[in-house]
């Protein structure tokens, strides 16, 4: 009688431990906050429509914004942004506090071996505009000239090694006026910073012109920039992919630039 006793004791005792134990685990489970994900800190230039650029909510919108978060949400991550200038989206990479850089060109003021390219997500249209009295056929007919360039592109390569001063604009319209002042021989800048000026200012269609020289303008490639972290590299390159792949990246380029940029 006395061992049935001690048996049934430690059957309670069991029981009571397994249902605290059950109690314990399910508070666990319903009250415990789920796991942080990592932040990938991207960096994105300041105003810079329609890449990257504040609406009258403030809120921080573009191309970039919108791809950033799709990269993020492939590797399980929350994009935290940075803006800025150029010069300080630079200094901010360099002491590692930026982890993928959009800056829709050539990353001039950092070291080669500071960094990693990833592939190539966009291919930006130029154009080049002049007079329409004045168009070019041969860009050879260019040499010796002054040529108003976007600070937003790199020199296209139909253009390099030949003997071209060019000036820097940082504002399409300050551009395309400095070609009626002709001030400048012609101006370079991307196909939709062209339309966008021409919005803000019809009247300039009837004075200018796109042209169609020999070699052509080519395209700007655009790419990011990221910390020498092959891993990350790895990570970003397979999501653009992917966005290529399932027709995002198309999409995303229709939504901003009213055409597709992500095939060459």
């Amino acid at each position: 009688m006395l061992i049935m006793r001690k048996k049934y004791r430690y059957f309670i005792i069991a029981a009571v431990s397994i249902i605290l134990g059950l109690t314990f685990a399910t508070k666990l489970i319903f009250n415990s906050e789920p796991a942080q994900k990592s932040v990938l800190l991207v960096g994105v230039v300041s105003q810079n429509k329609p890449y990257s650029w504040h609406n009258q909510k403030k809120q921080l919108i573009g191309f970039d914004i919108e791809l950033a978060k799709k990269i993020a949400k492939k590797n399980n991550m929350q994009a935290r942004f940075i803006t800025g200038s150029r010069k300080r989206l630079y200094s901010k990479f360099e002491h590692g506090k930026i982890q993928l850089l959009f800056l829709n060109q050539s990353p001039a003021a950092l070291k080669k071996d500071s960094y990693y390219k990833t592939d190539t997500y966009l291919y930006q249209p130029n154009v080049l505009i002049t007079l329409s009295d004045h168009k070019i056929s041969d860009l050879d007919n260019l040499v010796n000239y002054r040529i108003a360039l976007s600070n937003h592109l790199n020199v296209p390569p139909t253009l390099q090694g030949k003997h071209i001063k060019f000036s820097r604009y940082s504002q399409s319209q300050k551009m395309l006026h400095a070609v009626l002042e002709k001030k400048v021989r012609a101006a370079v800048m991307s196909d939709y910073a062209y339309s966008a000026a021409l919005q803000k200012e019809p009247l300039l269609s009837a004075e200018l012109s796109k042209n169609a020289p020999f070699p052509p303008i080519v395209s700007q490639k655009i790419f990011g920039i990221t910390s020498t972290n092959k891993t990350l590299l790895y990570k970003i390159n397979t999501s653009l992919k992917t966005l290529e792949e399932d027709g995002t990246l198309a999409k995303l380029s229709q939504k901003f630039f009213n055409q597709d940029w992500s095939k060459q």
